[in-house]
């Protein structure tokens, strides 16, 4: 059974475990450098069928699970400021969100995560500005993990990516703290 690292920071961000932080920083400068091509989610339905197929990494099944024990979305409530949110399991257990891999010539590797459309699922249809289509990403039930990672046909893959059930989710308001100046005499070389 695959298991995931332990999120670090409460799933704002996270590292395996013999992951250095240069290699973070590494993967991030690169996925930067790229922007062009860094797609924070992949479209999986059937009218986005080509864009998803056409991808080499899709294809070559370069599957792997994203570890969280949260995400965050934008909420808008009648005004056009949002308030972030973060998403979870009802239960509060760590979970692996479905991604795609590939690996840049600099040797730094990205991911992006595929994403279904959302605007009749009881919570995720929530987030997002009003009039913007509505979007979730897919988080594997644990004991599919394995055979998400091992599936090399994308047609076989594509039977993974479904909604979790809005009862095993929790949300809730999870605002950033208010940005802080620093001083002139504060900051640090």
């Amino acid at each position: 059974m695959a298991r995931l690292p332990s999120p670090h920071h409460s799933g704002r961000c996270w590292r395996p475990r013999g992951c250095s932080r240069k290699l973070r920083h590494d993967a991030a400068r690169a996925a930067a450098r790229r922007a062009e091509d860094a797609v924070h989610h992949e479209r999986t339905e059937r009218n986005d069928r080509a864009a998803c197929l056409i991808s080499k990494h899709w294809k070559a099944g370069q599957l792997c699970l994203i570890p969280a024990d949260a995400f965050f979305e934008p909420r808008y409530d009648d005004t056009a400021k949002s308030t972030r949110w973060r998403i979870g399991l009802a239960d509060g257990e760590p979970f692996a969100i479905a991604g795609l891999w590939r690996s840049w010539p600099d040797g730094a590797v990205s991911f992006t995560m595929p994403t279904m459309a959302a605007g009749d699922h009881p919570l995720m249809q929530r987030f997002h500005k009003p009039g913007d289509e509505k979007r979730g990403v897919v988080i594997l039930p644990r004991d599919t993990w394995d055979d998400w990672l091992r599936c090399k046909d994308p047609e076989e893959a594509r039977t993974f990516l479904r909604l979790n059930p809005a009862d095993a989710m929790t949300a809730e308001p999870a605002p950033l703290p208010p940005h802080q100046k620093t001083r002139p005499d504060e900051q640090t070389a």
